[in-house]
């Protein structure tokens, strides 16, 4: 069974020809112990069952955090 959204009945979860999940979302948050896509259509928040690899969790948790210079007045800024 495909994930659907269960407000607007979107496609949150999609399987290609190569046997691939595909989350068909623009955004996804991952908490300690879920993940919530936002739907696509109607904007709502829905919950999958999906998870970080330990290797990543580690990767995203540590090390410095992105510097994005703007091109504009030359000065450094902190997401």
């Amino acid at each position: 069974m495909i994930p659907r959204c269960p407000h607007c009945r979107a496609v949150i979860l999609q399987k290609s020809l190569d046997g691939k999940i595909k989350i068909r979302t623009n955004i996804v948050v991952f908490d300690e112990d879920r993940a919530i896509v936002k739907c696509r259509r109607c904007k709502t928040d829905v919950p999958v069952d999906v998870q970080l690899g330990a290797e990543l969790r580690k990767a995203l948790n540590g090390g410095p955090r992105l510097v994005v210079r703007n091109s504009l007045d030359g000065s450094a800024t902190d997401p």
